[in-house]
């Protein structure tokens, strides 16, 4: 087929696609600037005007790849913000796989293409290898080997070749020749149309599928019905679960004023609910005040955007809370305002690029009962961004495992031991691209159990050179059928030489894919912290009829007898310390060796760092880290702690050592000298180069052992500044405030030059014991 017969092709499936309310996936292959001139040519064919262009490749911010004669508008995508593309529409995406795909980028672009649009997938003929090591540098280490292959890269590749929605043409050197240089009409460039949901609702706001209708009839009788008996609705993306939201807030409306509370993880979520509750209000009463987060109606009813963290710390009286995108709040969260609001909705995706809604819908609905005596679901099915069986969406969900759903099989016998049925076994990233059922299975297990998976946790699985995954299956006669009832996913990290080391602890450099030794060198502020190397717990998933037996456990220890065998340092893990996931690790022989100074922005929750020594090495440096956090605890408990759930507080106060037994040997370490380890702390906070945060606790302790007389020494401010900000713990606007400091910038800066002066009085400020 010549490049003119494709393109007649092309646009009669485009048309076609158009009457339909499908979009098309097209695969391009060949020459990148030829394929680059050639989607170009055809998307002016279309007269298509929003356009937005992908690439990996380092550098590409031009608005148009190459030199063109025709007058498209081409918004550039760069960097790796998921966040600026959700919520967009686009007519069409051009995805230049030439440098490889991100996962989450890809995801969030494929579902911002509107109804009869385009994608346009660019790729080589075959993947370089260097192309293939390129990518995977950019997101691993240079310490571990990569490998020429790419399996996420090679599987989705393959997929896209193979699927029979996808249209696919190679093009050949010399074919672009034969196609004329100009498009006989210039295009207008129009500036990017609005939301389709949003658009949708202006142009047909009395417009509900049949599925919508029903959800609308049980909002409504959440709103005016019995009282504590929220309601659940569950869609895939592109349902309208946020616009109907958003209807059904104004819809209320009509019988008499209501105040209506909208909540979501992050305020651009609720965009679409409250530009839906506007337009379907204008059009059943009159606005008195509208806003970006704030409806009032003259009949005195209001619809407004309410943060999480004010709904779960001050109690906002409103007649009924609709809780847009629930799954990406935590669990706990949602049950604090499941006890505290009497009506309530929960709306959330089921697949998509968030990737954690069948871990809200497992999790979430077990919390159910023990709150409420009744409650009701409704799910929608039928699409209204595109018509059902869309081509885009199927190869997407696929290439991405979108849809991978941990279907419950296996029915293990209460009374069997699980050590003497289930398998514990190791498998390798060829085996899982090997067989896709397997694939499924560990995927969807970890998506169920794991309300932050994403698309991305699927390059992690495939690719990243330094992790291991363990599964615990049923025996089954048929090997490459693996019923699957436990995943751990486990990685190496660490080995830095000591020039990394230091830079790191200093807070000069950052390695991605290393976690805890960075958490040990720079949060802890142990040098040589990142020169060990360990083996990092990931995730570690049970399916839900198959938990508290041991399972968990059995993969635990089948972990840590692969730490030994690969002669690590120390065997460890990092989660966010919700009541239930500390419940589990309370019981895992591991000791607390950091609990994070802030709230983590995706749980909402603090994060808290456990480990194992299995060297003496480790040993040392773990017996200073928790005599450090001894310390660090007894300033922070009151400071930073204070809005900590009380349940994870005594798990956190429970598992650290006491201060008091900070000089008491270990077998085979001597005792530490925690003065020197307070010191160091001081003194790499005066250098500027750790935060305050991480050093409050020793710089606290460290002011209450110098000697009194010294303070007198030093000027008047930076008196009040020591003792307002670190003896008495008052909040950086506090201290600004009452000393007429610009800003917590200016204030740090002075409180390192007044420690740095109490130090300088004499070596040995500290009082020994």
């Amino acid at each position: 087929m010549t490049p003119t017969e494709f393109e007649a092709f092309f646009l009669s499936h485009q048309k076609s696609s158009q009457t339909r309310r499908h979009r098309l996936v097209v695969l391009l292959q060949g020459g990148r600037e030829d394929l680059l001139g050639f989607v170009e040519y055809l998307t002016a064919k279309t007269r298509f005007t929003k356009i937005v262009y992908r690439s990996e490749r380092q550098g590409d911010k031009t608005d148009v790849p190459l030199g063109s004669e025709l007058n498209l508008s081409w918004e550039v995508i760069s960097g790796r913000n998921v966040q600026k593309v959700l919520g967009t529409e686009t007519d069409v995406v051009i995805y230049d796989g030439f440098c490889g795909i991100d996962p989450d980028m890809f995801g969030a672009l494929t579902g911002s293409v509107v109804a009869g649009g385009v994608l346009f997938l660019l790729l080589p003929e075959v993947v370089p290898e260097q192309v293939a090591k390129d990518y995977l540098t950019r997101y691993w280490p240079h310490l571990y080997p990569v490998t020429s292959r790419q399996l996420f890269l090679t599987r989705l590749y393959g997929l896209f070749c193979e699927h029979d929605d996808v249209i696919k043409y190679s093009l050949n050197a010399g074919d672009m020749d034969e196609l004329p240089r100009q498009v006989n009409q210039k295009l207008k460039v129009l500036n990017p149309a609005p939301s389709s949901l949003i658009s949708d609702v202006s142009q047909h706001p009395d417009t509900l599928t049949d599925d919508q209708l029903i959800a609308l009839g049980k909002i409504n009788s959440v709103v005016s019905g019995h009282g504590r008996r929220p309601l659940i609705i569950t869609a895939d993306r592109g349902r309208g679960k946020s616009f109907l939201l958003g209807y059904a807030a104004a819809e209320c409306q009509k019988k008499q004023a209501r105040k209506v509370c909208i909540t979501a993880s992050l305020k651009s979520s609720a965009a679409v609910a409250l530009a839906a509750a506007e337009a379907h209000g204008q059009a059943l009463l009159d606005l008195a005040v509208s806003s970006a987060t704030s409806l009032k109606f003259q009949n005195g009813g209001s619809v407004s955007f309410v943060a999480v963290d004010d709904l779960v710390e001050s109690y906002h009286d409103c007649d009924v809370l609709f809780v847009d995108e629930a799954a990406s709040i935590p669990t706990f969260i949602l049950e604090k305002l499941l006890r505290r609001y009497n009506r309530i909705v929960f709306s959330s995706t089921v697949h998509g690029y968030e990737g954690h809604g069948r871990g809200f819908s497992i999790s979430f609905r077990k919390l159910l009962p023990l709150h409420v005596k009744q409650w009701s679901e409704a799910v929608l099915v039928e699409p209204i961004r595109w018509a059902q069986n869309d081509p885009l969406e199927a190869v997407t969900n696929a290439g991405l495992l979108l849809d991978s759903d941990y279907r419950e099989g296996c029915n293990l016998s209460p009374e069997v031991s699980e050590s003497k049925v289930l398998h514990y076994e190791w498998v390798g990233k060829e085996a899982l691209i090997a067989e896709d059922a397997l694939l499924q299975a560990v995927f969807g297990l970890l998506v169920s159990a794991h309300y932050q998976t994403s698309p991305s946790d699927l390059l992690i699985l495939l690719d990243a050179p330094n992790t291991y995954l363990l599964i615990a299956c049923e025996p089954s006669e048929n090997p490459s059928l693996k019923p699957v009832v436990g995943v751990c996913l486990v990685c190496v990290e660490g080995g830095f030489s000591e020039a990394l080391d230091q830079a790191i602890a200093e807070g000069r450099r950052r390695v991605r894919g290393h976690l805890a030794p960075q958490s040990l060198a720079f949060h802890g502020g142990c040098r040589g912290g990142a020169m060990l190397r360990c083996l990092r717990v990931m995730r570690i998933a049970i399916a839900s009829s198959h938990q508290r037996r041991g399972i968990a456990t059995a993969l635990l220890n089948n972990a840590q007898q692969f730490c030994a065998a690969l002669h690590l340092d120390y065997f460890v893990t990092s989660f966010s310390a919700t009541p239930e996931v500390c419940e589990f690790w309370a019981h895992s022989g591991l000791s607390l060796l950091r609990v994070g100074v802030s709230k983590d922005s995706s749980s909402g929750s603090y994060s808290i760092l456990m480990g194992k020594s299995m060297t003496e090495a480790a040993h040392g440096l773990f017996t200073e880290l928790r005599k450090k956090l001894g310390y660090a605890l007894k300033y922070q408990f009151i400071t930073h702690y204070q809005t900590m759930l009380a349940e994870t507080a005594f798990f956190v106060f429970s598992h650290t050592e006491p201060a008091a037994q900070s000089h008491i040997a270990t077998p085979n370490i001597a005792a530490i000298n925690i003065d020197s380890a307070i010191d160091s702390d001081v003194e790499s906070f005066c250098q500027g180069q750790r935060h305050y945060d991480l050093c409050a606790g020793a710089i606290f302790e460290w002011l209450w052992r110098v000697e009194r007389h010294k303070l007198l020494n030093c000027d008047n401010l930076s008196r009040e500044i020591l003792v307002r900000r670190v003896l008495q713990g008052l909040s950086v606007a506090a201290v600004c405030k009452e000393l007429n400091i610009s800003g917590e910038k200016e204030l740090v800066t002075m409180l390192r030059k007044a420690l740095a002066a109490l130090k300088q009085q004499a070596p040995a400020g500290v009082v020994k014991n």
